[in-house]
C-alpha cells in the first residue's frame, strides 16, 4: 500500500488509503450485485418470450382467428338481443315501464310507483335509460319470485340499488324499492322518410 501511495505522491496517511480500498470494493461489490439483478431480469425475460414463442409456435399452423371471430359474432348478437331498442328513448322508457307493470300485475304489487328518465344516459359508449319503481308485495317469497322474473326477462334490466322492509310477522306486508337501469339501442331513421 506504501508503495502505491508513494507511486501517485498522494499525501493521505495508510488508514485513510485502506479505507479508500475498502470503499472501492463495497462500490465494486454493489455494481456486480446490480449487474446480477439486470442479468436475473434479463433471463426472466427470455425464459418468458421463448415460452411464448413457444405457444405461438405451436398455434401456428391452426386457424384459431376464424373460430374467435365466430366466437365474437354469437356473443355480439346474444349482447344484441339483451338491448332494448325503439326508435327513440321516449318508446323505449314506455315499453320498460309497460314490462315492469305487467311483472307487477303478475306478482299482485300494491301502491306501484314506476318513475324512467326518458333521457338516456352514455355510459362507456353504451347508451342506458335509469328507473326507479317501488311497491308492496304480500311477504317476503313473493318479493323473492318478483326479482326472479326480473332476472330472466328476455332483455336486461339491471339492478343499481335494491332495499327491501319485511316485517317478522308474516302478515305483513313486504315494501321494496329498487333503481336500475336498461341498455338500449335506438333504431336509425330511414332517412328517405325524415322530416326536415
Amino acid at each position: 500500500m506504501q508503495a502505491l501511495l508513494e507511486r501517485y505522491n498522494l499525501k493521505v496517511t495508510p488508514l485513510v488509503a485502506y479505507g479508500l480500498v475498502v470503499l472501492f470494493l463495497v462500490m465494486g461489490l454493489l455494481g456486480l450485485e446490480r449487474f446480477n439483478l439486470a442479468q436475473a431480469d434479463l433471463e426472466a425475460r427470455l425464459t418468458s418470450r421463448e415460452s411464448q414463442l413457444a405457444r405461438l409456435n405451436a398455434i401456428k399452423d391452426t386457424d384459431i382467428w376464424s373460430d374467435r371471430l365466430s366466437t365474437s359474432l354469437v356473443l355480439k348478437e346474444k349482447t344484441n338481443d339483451k338491448l332494448w331498442s325503439g326508435s327513440t328513448s321516449g318508446v323505449v322508457a314506455a315499453e320498460l315501464q309497460k314490462t315492469l307493470s305487467a311483472i307487477s300485475e303478475q306478482h299482485d304489487v300494491k301502491n306501484l310507483t314506476i318513475t324512467v328518465d326518458p333521457e338516456a344516459d352514455d355510459v362507456d359508449g353504451i347508451e342506458i335509460l335509469r328507473f326507479d319503481f317501488s311497491g308492496r308485495l304480500a311477504s317476503g317469497k313473493d318479493t323473492i319470485d318478483f326479482y326472479g322474473d326480473l332476472a330472466r326477462y328476455e332483455q336486461a334490466i339491471i339492478i343499481s340499488e335494491m332495499n327491501v322492509t319485511n316485517s317478522i310477522q308474516t302478515r305483513r306486508e313486504s315494501y321494496m324499492t329498487i333503481s336500475g337501469l336498461i341498455p338500449i339501442s335506438l333504431e336509425s331513421q330511414n332517412s328517405s322518410g325524415a322530416q326536415p
